[in-house]
């Protein structure tokens, strides 16, 4: 999910996730952990390799963004008319589907049954 690590001039670590939407329920508490756990795992490593972090001045700055679904005719390495021509136009930019059920059956159907066995 971490696209870019980059340090800025202030020496602020930057992380970019890509995530498959912004609409997650805890969106600044998943931030805040991965903001922790790469604190944790630099302050790790400088004090594995001599370096002396103890005024605290190391800064992480995550955000987010989302990615851009990919349809899954894009996955398929067809000529792009082929498969509009065979899933129709309306579907060939379709990334997520769900799927749905629904059996609905009465009483009376089930009493008609059991009758007629």
């Amino acid at each position: 999910m971490t696209r870019r690590l980059a340090v800025s001039k202030d020496g602020t670590i930057q992380l970019l996730l890509k995530l498959p939407t912004l609409l997650h329920p805890s969106l600044d508490l998943l931030k805040e952990k991965v903001e922790n756990a790469a604190k944790s795992e630099i302050q790790k490593w400088l004090s594995e390799h001599g370096y002396d972090d103890s005024a605290g001045d190391l800064r992480v700055n995550v955000e987010a963004m989302a990615t851009k679904p990919t349809p899954f005719a894009g996955g398929i390495a067809e000529d792009p008319s082929e498969i509009e021509a065979r899933l129709g136009p309306g579907l060939i930019n379709v990334a997520h589907y769900v799927a749905v059920y629904s059996c609905k059956v009465s009483v009376e159907m089930i009493s008609q049954r059991l009758r007629k066995s």
